[in-house]
Formats: C-alpha cells, sequence, structure tokens
C-alpha cells in the first residue's frame, strides 16, 4: 500500500501563488471586458451613420421613412442596454463625390471605460500607445451619393 505524506507547506504555497495569480486574472478579464465593450460600440456607432448616410441618401426618405429625420433615423439604430438613454450626437453635411452629389454622415458617441489604462490606438488608425483616460470619442463618418429619382436611361 502506498502511503501519501502531505505537509502543511505545500498548502500555504498553493494559497499564495492562488493570491498572487488572483489579482492578475482579474486585470486581464476587466481589460478583454472593456476592449469587447469598445469593439461592441464601435460597430454600433458605425451602424448609426450608416443608417444615417442610407436615410440621406434616398431623396424619397422624408415621405416614406418610419423617421422624420436623418437624426432620428440614425439614432433608431443605436442600441444600448447598460444606457437605453444614450445616443451618439449625429451631424450630416451636403458633398459631391465624382461629380454628383452626396451626403456625409458622422456619428460621434462619447465612451466610458471601465479601466483607466493605456490602449493602442487602433480604433482611429494610429498604431502606438495613448492614454485614453476613462472616456473617449468613438467616431465614424460614412459617405453616400444620393440616389436619383428616375434611372439615366428613362425618357418621359
Amino acid at each position: 500500500m502506498i502511503r501519501r505524506v502531505t505537509s502543511p507547506v505545500r498548502r500555504a504555497a498553493v494559497a499564495t501563488e492562488f493570491a498572487l495569480f488572483v489579482p492578475i486574472l482579474t486585470l486581464l478579464f476587466i481589460v478583454g471586458l472593456d476592449f469587447c465593450r469598445v469593439f461592441h460600440h464601435d460597430n454600433m456607432v458605425y451602424s448609426c451613420a450608416r443608417q444615417g448616410a442610407h436615410w440621406g441618401s434616398e431623396p424619397l426618405s422624408p415621405f416614406e421613412s418610419w423617421y422624420p429625420s436623418l437624426e432620428e433615423s440614425a439614432q433608431s439604430d443605436y442600441f444600448d442596454q447598460m444606457a437605453p438613454g444614450v445616443t451618439p450626437t449625429v451631424t450630416y453635411t451636403p458633398v459631391t463625390v465624382g461629380g454628383s452629389a452626396a451626403v456625409r454622415v458622422t456619428a460621434r458617441h462619447e465612451f466610458q471605460t471601465v479601466t483607466n489604462i493605456i490602449y493602442f490606438d487602433i480604433f482611429r488608425g494610429g498604431s502606438g500607445p495613448r492614454d485614453w483616460g476613462t472616456s473617449f470619442p468613438i467616431e465614424r463618418s460614412i459617405t453616400m451619393r444620393i440616389s436619383p429619382l428616375l434611372p439615366r436611361d428613362a425618357s418621359p
């Protein structure tokens, strides 16, 4: 028969390893959660800008849409369970793209982070580290050409 000898010294070592490992694991979990939240809000802001640009590119949108304005149409695509009353700021400007009339819609949301950690500036096109603090803006712009009322081939 094999007897197993356990010493109280080893039990203390396991407790010490656990006490050192849990804060690091918790920090990694919170940073990962924050990154997921940033990614989710970035997708929602992009969706708002795209929805607003789609509304603005259709000449009959004010007459046929459920939403009376471009801002309301864009903000309808933003849904946040944690803050139901928060919506992004939506602005639009008429522009010309390749000789055709177009609309540029910009959606902007001030994101509140859980942690105050240095992140990499990948969401704004950069690659270096940057201290965002506890909040930073997420902004997306979409440009769409305005659809013609009649096709170019149509003759009256």
